[in-house]
């Protein structure tokens, strides 16, 4: 009787870490591309910025 409840509390507990992990890995997910659309932005925010300076040296 015990050994299966013993068994039934790992499983149970091996259940809430896959879906603390689950959790953790969309939060990470998400994070990184948030992360990476920001540095997205910023290169071509830099880009923009440098080909206006281009043309204004030019002129």
């Amino acid at each position: 009787m015990s050994a299966l409840l013993a068994a039934l509390t790992a499983l149970v507990l091996l259940l809430l870490l896959a879906r603390l992990l689950t959790a953790a890995l969309l939060l990470t997910t998400a994070l990184l591309l948030l992360l990476l659309t920001g540095l997205l932005a910023l290169l071509t925010l830099l880009v923009l910025v440098l080909i206006l300076i281009h043309r204004e040296a030019s002129c």
